[in-house]
């Protein structure tokens, strides 16, 4: 099984007042690529996703896009869990949307994956926390 592991992105954020959205997405598609190139399947993002917990509307598509991408509509596991950057009320309502396209959104700490079958995975067994 090939894993790869990522944190803190802080998309959203801005440097000494200049907004760095350009250099998120270019990472966001470097990170797409090297995700395809690795044949990876799972993709684990664990915090910080975003600079602070009320990011711009800019971030938050950026994001979606990304992991939906990530997640070829359900044929690679992808795992979010949210850093203390983040706001786990935002990222928890995505995640009706989110579950149908492989992707689990751990919002807060005592949330339990949902267990189902996907095209290429599935989550057998899940506890809290």
């Amino acid at each position: 099984m090939r894993i790869i592991h990522t944190s803190d992105w802080h998309l959203g954020k801005n440097l000494e007042g200049f907004s760095r959205m350009e250099e998120q997405i270019k990472f966001c598609e470097d990170f797409i690529k090297l995700v395809e190139e690795k044949n990876a399947d799972l993709v684990l993002i664990a915090g910080d996703i975003y600079d602070n917990s009320n990011p711009p509307a800019s971030a938050e598509k950026l994001f979606y896009d990304t992991i939906n991408k990530i997640s070829k509509e359900g044929r690679r596991c992808v795992f979010v869990i949210s850093g203390n950057h983040d706001n786990p009320d935002r990222l928890e309502s995505v995640i009706p949307l989110a579950i149908d396209k492989g992707i689990t959104i751990l919002s807060y700490p005592m949330s339990e994956a949902k267990k189902g079958k996907f095209d290429n995975f599935e989550v057998i067994e899940s506890k809290e926390g």
